[in-house]
């Protein structure tokens, strides 16, 4: 039996709690593209980035798709260090102009540099010797704190940058909730893998069945609006169409997600297949995300 139904009210809070936390964007009378929409887009990705490094460990570490999730922990760990640099250098490439200024938002992004720090040296030994206990231990004790640093750092760059000539707040919102759908899906992977190693107890069944109720439910937000939430229906037939094919095979994941959350065991093969399907939506959904910060430039075009 599932624990918990999250009614559409929970996004509201996630709203409420998003906004609560932004800092106060700041004004200015001259128009220049600074990157808003990729500083923010970036900060969301390294978001996402917590939960697949942590993900693709817990696989990597228990020999389920090996090659794979190797090549998805080397790709997301030098990722992680691209993007703490961008934020803080800046990165053209990126679109992310100028070096960040302010000096709150570079000692938290200096912050989520030490604590990714034991995190990085981990998820090495585990490319190197995935069955190595402790390293793959480090990565689970601190996959909470950096999704919450991260997640911290991403409201105080949407507070930041939010302003009419660079990008609006409703979209601003579309890109948050966007963006948490593919840190979703990883986390769905990771909690999933704890699960069916052992290595999770009780707390983290009751979280696997929050963020997937959590993730249909942002799936319908953004597809048909969810005006009392602040958000509005995708905006242009592109979205549309690729936020259904996201959620396409929703119900077949919920096969193998459901076991799961009810306590029970699925084999190594039902397993991996969350992996896949996962990482497949991960990687739709931060198209999405481009798809959505390349909507909001019309504030500046």
């Amino acid at each position: 039996m599932r624990r918990f139904f999250f009614s559409n009210l929970t996004l509201a809070a996630i709203v409420s709690a998003t906004i609560g936390t932004m800092a106060p964007a700041e004004t200015s009378s001259f128009v220049e593209d600074i990157g808003a929409a990729d500083r923010i887009r970036a900060a969301d990705r390294l978001r996402t980035l917590t939960q697949e490094i942590s993900a693709a460990t817990c696989f990597l570490h228990n020999d389920l798709l090996a090659e794979d999730n190797s090549a998805l922990l080397t790709e997301s760990i030098e990722e992680f260090g691209m993007l703490l640099d961008a934020l803080l250098h800046g990165n053209a490439d990126m679109q992310i102009i100028g070096q960040e200024e302010r000096a709150k938002t570079v000692q938290e992004i200096e912050a989520i540099k030490a604590g990714w720090l034991p995190v990085h040296d981990a998820a090495k030994v585990v490319l190197t010797v995935p069955s190595d206990v402790d390293a793959a231990n480090t990565i689970y004790s601190k996959s909470s704190y950096l999704l919450q640093t991260t997640s911290h750092l991403l409201s105080e760059l949407e507070g930041e940058y939010a302003h009419p000539t660079q990008v609006l707040m409703s979209d601003v919102m579309l890109l948050e909730f966007a963006g948490r759908q593919a840190m979703l899906t990883q986390k769905i992977a990771y909690d999933s893998c704890l699960v069916w190693s052992g290595a999770g107890g009780e707390e983290h069944i009751a979280e696997l069945t929050e963020v997937t109720v959590q993730f249909d439910h942002i799936a319908r937000a953004l597809h048909d609006g969810m005006p009392e939430a602040g958000i509005k229906p995708a905006p242009t037939d592109e979205i549309r169409v690729a936020l259904e094919e996201v959620v396409q095979d929703w119900e077949g994941v919920l096969t193998y997600l459901r076991p799961l959350t009810d306590g029970d065991a699925i084999g190594p093969e039902d397993v991996s297949q969350i992996s896949i399907s996962m990482t497949e939506k991960m990687y739709r959904m931060e198209a999405i995300v481009a798809l959505y910060a390349n909507y909001s430039r019309r504030a500046i075009r």
